[in-house]
């Protein structure tokens, strides 16, 4: 079995932990900030307060003096404010560090962490405001594809130290990304002045498929574990397809494991022993046709394809197994040779972290064609698709039969929620009850065209996207117990 830890468990590890809070930990190169608007920034309190002269300035058209009341609350108010704005560190002695991995998980809720600290300035006034905790609000320039969920609150600046500031994101498109500049709001001690201060800490981060679901793998492996021991128990002993040795034949043996070459060359009857082959092939076959480009739960289908891939080639990696990919279209869009361990895990992220649904007819032909082209030993070949139509299915079938003669075929079929809850629905109107028969009636098609594809002698997942990576998992390891591959 092939080790659990390496490059994409370091992935998972520092995709989905909490930043640690320690400077030293992080980024070598601190960077200091920038003005980007010299002037103090009045706060709400100083809003309030300037709003509260505007009291005797309403006095004064029934008693002129007040006038001079409201002006002196004004100035004294900008007074304050100046005094608020100095008291404020210089840009220069705040430095910011970017924390964590540049590794971000699809659709999956992750933190992105900045660090923030103060050196000593120069000078009586900075080595005082050194000494005062320093109050702030935060922003940080996200890609457009990553989604804010929770903004940081409550952070200050403490005059030793550091703090560090989160993020909680959500990635809802694979690729490669950018995280921009980090803008901080300083609050003076009394609440009246801001300043605005920016760090430019861009970074390019990734954000890759299954990661957030490879934790998974070892609870799916271990109960896929369970069920095949009890499987093996029920088997003859011997029964296997790779061969392992050679023994004297006795009575009760299958004739059809007699060597006739060693027989011949022994003067007696001798039997071929076989022990079960752990290692297997698995080769993923990905439609990327215009099937895969609806979206469900903030994803397209090719993105839950994908996470589920992932899942799938880190769980057979660890059962030993090799794994491939073949990504297509119209054309083939991407290929992975099977391999054995964690580099199968890697490469098909690399290789697929670019491809994107494609509003065309996707070549089944072409695609299999290329599988038959490489590959002709045994394996399992899993078809992520969908059938929603007679033509479109009767293709796939055809395809997918001409190659169980050789492979062992797993089509796996999306469903769609939404179609599923329309047909399931009661119609308010006239135009409803249309809607949900025109639903009914493609949703029978698509059953039909499951159901022959199974007489067929296919095995078939049908199921929403939503639930593919478990599902296929616990389908993958179940062909595994039986034997089938």
């Amino acid at each position: 079995m092939a080790d659990a830890t390496g490059p994409i468990a370091a992935t998972v590890a520092t995709a989905t932990a909490k930043p640690r809070a320690r400077v030293a930990d992080i980024d070598p190169v601190p960077v200091r900030g920038t003005s980007t608007w010299p002037l103090p920034l009045p706060t709400a309190r100083a809003a309030a307060f300037i709003a509260a002269a505007a009291v005797p300035v309403v006095v004064a058209t029934w008693w002129t003096p007040a006038v001079w009341i409201g002006a002196v609350m004004v100035l004294a108010v900008l007074v304050a404010c100046l005094v608020d704005f100095f008291a404020l560190p210089h840009p220069e002695t705040i430095e910011c560090l970017r924390l964590g991995s540049p590794v971000l998980p699809l659709g999956a809720g992750t933190d992105v962490s900045v660090a923030i600290r103060r050196r000593e300035g120069v000078g009586p006034a900075a080595r005082a405001a050194a000494r005062t905790a320093i109050p702030f609000e935060f922003v940080d320039d996200l890609d457009v594809h990553i989604a804010r969920v929770r903004e940081p609150e409550g952070l200050v600046l403490p005059a030793a130290g550091h703090v560090v500031a989160t993020t909680t994101v959500l990635p809802s498109r694979r690729g490669r990304m950018q995280l921009g500049a980090v803008h901080v709001r300083l609050r003076g001690p009394m609440g009246l002045a801001g300043q605005q201060v920016r760090f430019d800490v861009g970074r390019d981060v990734r954000v890759l498929p299954g990661v957030a679901s490879v934790a998974d793998a070892a609870r799916l492996l271990r109960r896929g574990l369970r069920r095949e021991a009890g499987l093996r128990q029920a088997r003859r002993r011997g029964e296997g397809t790779s061969f392992e040795s050679l023994r004297e034949y006795v009575a009760g043996d299958d004739p059809r494991k007699l060597d006739w070459k060693a027989s011949a060359r022994h003067g007696k009857l001798i039997a071929r022993q076989y022990e079960l082959e752990r290692s297997r092939t698995v080769l993923l076959l990905v439609d990327a046709g215009r099937w895969m480009t609806a979206e469900v739960g903030g994803l397209t289908r090719l993105d839950h394809v994908l996470n589920a891939c992932v899942l799938l080639s880190h769980v057979a990696a660890l059962r030993d197994d090799r794994v491939g990919m073949l990504a297509f279209a119209e054309r083939i869009l991407a290929y992975v040779p099977p391999v054995k361990g964690r580099m199968a895990v890697e490469r098909i992220v690399d290789a697929t972290l670019d491809v994107e649904p494609r509003l065309v007819e996707s070549d089944y032909e072409r695609a299999f064609a290329e599988l038959a082209a490489r590959h002709r030993k045994r394996s399992l070949v899993v078809l992520f698709t969908d059938v929603l139509s007679n033509d479109a299915s009767r293709i796939v079938a055809d395809e997918a039969k001409r190659q169980a003669r050789r492979h062992v075929v797993l089509l796996v079929t999306l469903r769609d929620p939404a179609l599923d809850a329309l047909a399931d629905c009661t119609p308010a109107n006239a135009s409803a009850a249309y809607e949900q028969a025109a639903a009914e009636d493609l949703l029978l098609e698509r059953e039909q065209a499951i159901a022959r594809m199974r007489r067929d002698g296919l095995h078939i997942l049908d199921i929403d996207p939503r639930r593919l990576g478990p599902a296929l998992v616990e389908k993958y390891l179940d062909l595994k117990a039986r034997l089938l591959v």
